[in-house]
Protein backbone atom coordinates (compact mmCIF):
# COMPACT_ATOMS: atom_id res chain seq x y z
CA UNK A 1 0.00 0.00 0.00
CA UNK A 2 1.75 3.17 -1.17
CA UNK A 3 1.82 6.24 1.06
CA UNK A 4 1.52 9.62 -0.61
CA UNK A 5 4.23 12.04 0.49
CA UNK A 6 4.55 15.60 -0.79
CA UNK A 7 8.21 16.06 -1.70
CA UNK A 8 7.79 19.01 -4.05
CA UNK A 9 9.27 21.56 -1.66
CA UNK A 10 10.95 19.96 1.34
CA UNK A 11 11.78 22.73 3.84
CA UNK A 12 13.43 21.91 7.16
CA UNK A 13 11.17 22.71 10.11
CA UNK A 14 13.53 25.35 11.50
CA UNK A 15 13.38 27.37 8.27
CA UNK A 16 9.58 27.63 8.17
CA UNK A 17 9.17 30.42 10.81
CA UNK A 18 10.26 33.91 9.88
CA UNK A 19 12.91 35.83 11.78
CA UNK A 20 10.24 37.82 13.65
CA UNK A 21 8.47 34.59 14.62
CA UNK A 22 11.72 33.14 15.96
CA UNK A 23 12.38 36.32 17.95
CA UNK A 24 8.88 36.20 19.42
CA UNK A 25 9.38 32.55 20.37
CA UNK A 26 12.73 33.30 22.04
CA UNK A 27 11.22 36.25 23.93
CA UNK A 28 8.32 34.11 25.15
CA UNK A 29 10.67 31.31 26.18
CA UNK A 30 12.95 33.69 28.09
CA UNK A 31 9.97 35.28 29.82
CA UNK A 32 8.66 31.88 30.86
CA UNK A 33 12.11 30.77 32.04
CA UNK A 34 12.85 33.91 34.05
CA UNK A 35 9.34 34.14 35.53
CA UNK A 36 10.13 31.78 38.39
CA UNK A 37 13.84 32.53 38.62
CA UNK A 38 13.45 34.91 41.57
CA UNK A 39 11.46 32.35 43.50
CA UNK A 40 14.10 29.70 42.79
CA UNK A 41 16.77 32.01 44.18
CA UNK A 42 14.73 32.40 47.38
CA UNK A 43 14.59 28.62 47.71
CA UNK A 44 18.38 28.47 47.50
CA UNK A 45 18.87 31.02 50.27
CA UNK A 46 16.18 29.89 52.72
CA UNK A 47 18.69 28.65 55.31
CA UNK A 48 20.80 31.85 55.29
CA UNK A 49 17.62 33.93 55.61
CA UNK A 50 16.48 31.86 58.58
CA UNK A 51 19.88 32.29 60.25
CA UNK A 52 20.07 36.03 59.48
CA UNK A 53 16.65 36.80 61.00
CA UNK A 54 16.99 34.15 63.74
CA UNK A 55 13.71 32.41 62.87
CA UNK A 56 13.03 28.69 62.40
CA UNK A 57 13.42 27.31 58.89
CA UNK A 58 9.80 26.08 59.06
CA UNK A 59 8.59 29.68 59.38
CA UNK A 60 10.65 30.79 56.39
CA UNK A 61 9.33 27.84 54.40
CA UNK A 62 5.75 28.75 55.36
CA UNK A 63 6.24 32.35 54.17
CA UNK A 64 7.68 31.17 50.84
CA UNK A 65 4.81 28.70 50.39
CA UNK A 66 2.28 31.44 51.13
CA UNK A 67 4.06 33.72 48.66
CA UNK A 68 3.88 31.06 45.94
CA UNK A 69 0.16 30.51 46.54
CA UNK A 70 -0.50 34.24 46.33
CA UNK A 71 1.55 34.53 43.14
CA UNK A 72 -0.46 31.72 41.56
CA UNK A 73 -3.79 33.21 42.60
CA UNK A 74 -2.96 36.79 41.59
CA UNK A 75 -2.67 35.72 37.98
CA UNK A 76 -6.26 34.51 37.95
CA UNK A 77 -8.18 36.78 40.26
CA UNK A 78 -7.55 40.49 39.50
CA UNK A 79 -8.58 40.44 35.88
CA UNK A 80 -11.68 38.30 36.20
CA UNK A 81 -13.58 39.16 39.36
CA UNK A 82 -14.52 42.80 38.51
CA UNK A 83 -15.93 41.63 35.20
CA UNK A 84 -17.97 38.92 36.88
CA UNK A 85 -19.31 41.34 39.52
CA UNK A 86 -20.23 44.04 37.03
CA UNK A 87 -21.60 41.74 34.41
CA UNK A 88 -20.28 41.26 30.93
CA UNK A 89 -21.19 43.56 28.09
CA UNK A 90 -21.53 42.05 24.64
Amino acid sequence: MPIAVDTANPIPWWKEPTKDQWLAWVAAWLGWMLDAFDFTIFLMIMVPIAKEFDVPLVDVTFVFTLTLWLRLSERRLPAGWPIELGGRSR
